[in-house]
């Protein structure tokens, strides 16, 4: 069977109905400092500009204030001329963003209307924020700060008592370890769901992904963002776009454009190559996958142009590379270094598998989605990720990506709740005929095996000719 790439509605039709959320915002904007707009205009006037957005039925261009998201302005782009009610909510909490909204408003929508499943979403969002899903755990983090203090101080002991490459091998495994876990950490940070407070979060962020990880939080946030907006979407999200080593599906040998990396994603010989047995190369790519994240973190520190406190990104990394390079130096030979060297980052390779697996065997789509009700905020989401299942006591081991579906709906989510709040997220996607995936990880792992076979296959029989699968939905 073919990897399917999922067909998106044509934008909504004009209609008549203003939403209660609509109503609240209009008493805050005097409907006379405000044009009107049709969606129709919303969307020629998207086609002018990169950053006109609409939150409640009202208009915002929020080109003053692009550069200056910490999101990035990737996210925003993705969400042009498209209803981003529900992304704005679902990932700012603070009421002061919402009030700093006024400031762009240039418009409201004439036409906004709502389906009954996006009411019913909005309606569920709301009883998630008055409950007590959103509340931070202290304790828990500071139970985790303890442990990988533990395992960090296990790991370094082991590397700088090693005699022999069996000791290299046990103490490479032990830093691996420490990476992954420390990266969920990092991941946590990154949505703010560890304090709740931006800076304090941000701290802590690049003390785990700089310095003791060598991964940009700069770089995490700005590729993360875009992949949470637009999960699986060919063009856009960034976590599927793998060539010239894997290609999720028979629309990657089209060379399409890459909006995330700004370039034309080249389907050669060598990605042919690669792509025709990429079910063979799959485990020996995760293993090197890290060596990626190094080099993205150094070209986005280095040459984006949009990275607060630059100098300070440059500066934390080069920690992680000092300490790090400390530690290989003082190894007894430079075999011994080599082979903990490679155990290290090749074993560290499975949190690269844990974030592939929630994504790469479900549903692939064209273009930008918020179009209608079946591509709006939690059929997306769902649609296009896979929980996984396993008991409490492995909860450790995944870091809460095991969770994806009840993350990607509900970001700002600290992770000690996922597991609470997931048959509540599951009730729901059941009253409203939404199918909800989950598996346990091996057969997890067998679903995307069998994604990138199929893609192999087609392929090799193909060649670059293909016929189109998939509906541009924007």
């Amino acid at each position: 069977m073919a990897p399917q790439v999922k067909t998106a509605a044509l934008l909504r039709a004009d209609t008549n109905h203003q939403s209660q959320s609509e109503a609240k915002a209009e008493r805050k904007l005097p409907r006379g400092a405000l044009a009107s707009y049709s969606w129709s205009q919303v969307r020629a006037l998207a086609e002018q500009r990169s950053y006109v957005v609409v939150i409640d039925g009202t208009v915002y261009d929020l080109e003053r204030w692009a550069p200056h998201h910490p999101g990035g302005k990737l996210t925003l782009e993705n969400v042009n001329g498209r209803d981003a009610t529900d992304a704005f909510y679902h990932f700012h909490l603070d009421k002061k963003i919402h009030a700093r909204l006024k400031s762009f408003a240039i418009g409201t929508v004439s036409d906004y209307k709502l389906s009954e499943l996006e009411k019913r979403q909005r309606a569920f969002r709301e009883e998630i924020a008055q409950s007590d899903f959103f509340d931070l755990s202290p304790w828990f983090y500071a139970r985790l700060v303890v442990m990988l203090a533990c395992i960090f101080t296990a790991a370094l002991w082991a590397a700088l008592h090693i005699q022999t490459v069996w000791g290299a091998f046990f103490a490479a495994l032990l830093m691996a370890l420490f990476w992954q876990q420390v990266a969920f950490l990092g991941h946590d940070c990154g949505h703010g769901g560890v304090t709740g407070d931006f800076f304090l979060d941000r701290v802590i962020g690049v003390f785990a992904g700089n310095i003791l990880t060598g991964i940009s939080l700069t770089w995490w946030k700005k590729s993360h963002n875009v992949h949470h907006i637009v999960p699986n979407s060919i063009e856009h999200d960034p976590d599927i776009q793998h060539l010239p080593f894997m290609a999720l599906s028979v629309e990657f040998s089209k060379s399409l454009h890459s909006t995330f990396h700004d370039k034309k994603m080249a389907f050669d010989g060598v990605a042919r190559f690669f792509v025709s047995h990429q079910q063979f190369f799959f485990a020996i790519i995760m293993m090197c996958a890290r060596y990626n994240l190094y080099v993205q973190s150094l070209l986005t520190v280095l040459f984006d142009k949009n990275v607060p406190r630059r100098k300070q990104e440059i500066t934390l990394l080069v920690l992680f590379w000092v300490w790090y390079g400390a530690l290989l130096w003082h190894m007894p030979s430079f075999w011994i270094a080599f082979v903990y060297h490679v155990t290290a980052h090749a074993a560290a390779g499975i949190l690269n598998l844990q974030i592939t697996l929630s994504h790469m065997a479900m549903d692939l789509y064209k273009g930008t989605p918020y179009n209608d009700s079946s591509d709006s905020w939690i059929p997306l989401q769902i649609a296009n990720t896979m929980n996984i299942s396993c008991p409490w006591w492995m909860d450790w081991f995944h870091g809460g990506l095991h969770f994806q579906i009840e993350h990607h709906i509900f970001p700002r989510v600290p992770r000690h709740n996922l597991r609470r709040l997931k048959p509540v997220v599951e009730k729901f996607a059941a009253e409203n005929g939404i199918e909800y995936l989950s598996a346990p990880f091996f057969e997890a792992v067998g679903k995307v095996f069998e994604r990138l076979r199929n893609t192999a296959e087609q392929i090799q029989q193909h060649g670059d000719i293909q016929p189109s699968t998939a509906t541009k939905i924007d």
